[in-house]
């Protein structure tokens, strides 16, 4: 694990682990070693690419993994993207904000199968974005 992934699972916990989005040991040990976090409807991590390739590679992902994307919408403050799309039946969405003031982009995935929210999925989902982010840089 490089210094800068350190650096950014050491923010995601500060940021999620107080609001209590791992519900055990496990979780939070798995969450220090990728940088990411979950709870029971959204897996998350920060990120250090800006917003615009950040969703092009989640663009790219999405097409791989065969999830179609029925909407995109882009906030008109430039710091927010948001993706919504399909995955065989459950629904899939994806937030993307850039704080500038941090220079890190937050990824949130969350995947629902009618009522359920399906977590590891998420997690597949988003592990998929980080490498594809991490393979380009």
């Amino acid at each position: 694990m490089t210094v800068r992934n350190r650096i950014l699972a050491v923010v995601a916990l500060l940021v999620l682990l107080p609001l209590g989005a791992c519900s055990s040991a496990n979780e939070r040990a798995r969450a220090i070693e990728t940088g990411m976090a979950y709870d029971e409807r959204v897996a998350s991590t920060f990120v250090t690419h800006d917003l615009m390739h950040t969703a092009s590679v989640v663009e790219s992902v999405l097409r791989s993994l065969n999830i179609s994307i029925d909407e995109r919408e882009d906030e008109p403050d430039d710091n927010e993207i948001e993706f919504d799309g399909i995955d065989g039946n459950a629904r899939v969405e994806i937030d993307i904000e850039r704080f500038n003031d941090t220079g890190q982009t937050r990824i949130d995935v969350m995947v629902r199968r009618e009522v359920n929210f399906d977590r590891a999925r998420a997690q597949e989902i988003l592990h998929a974005i980080t490498t594809a982010l991490e393979q380009g840089d």
